[in-house]
């Protein structure tokens, strides 16, 4: 009978940071989905803002929930607005890999 328990027990210690892994990669998914998600918004916010000639980052922020309006990083060219989006939420070494970019044409091809 000893000997089921002790299996188990391992089979119970094996178990436990499988799950923790699965439910980290989980979470770490749902987090990323948000920040495409919020990347995206704020390129178009600030696309739109280019056109209305106002302010494209300030646009941008304010599309943004607030766990990404710190961490929005823009570059505007004559055609194109980009957009970086990493939560505030994020570890240091982890927002590199939890940070999306969203590029939108605001200009039009001359022909």
């Amino acid at each position: 009978m000893s000997d089921s328990r002790g299996q188990a027990l391992v089979e119970t210690v094996w178990l436990i940071p499988l799950a923790s892994a699965l439910v980290g990669a989980v979470l770490s998914a749902g987090v990323w989905i948000s920040i495409r998600a919020a990347a995206d918004s704020a390129a178009h916010a600030a696309a739109v803002a280019v056109i209305e000639q106002s302010d494209p980052l300030e646009a941008a922020r304010r599309s943004v929930p607030g766990w990404g309006r710190g961490a929005i990083r823009l570059e505007r060219s004559p055609r194109l607005v980009r957009v970086r989006v990493a939560a505030d939420m994020v570890p240091g070494p982890l927002r590199p890999f939890l940070s999306a970019e969203s590029t939108i044409v605001t200009g039009t091809v001359e022909r």
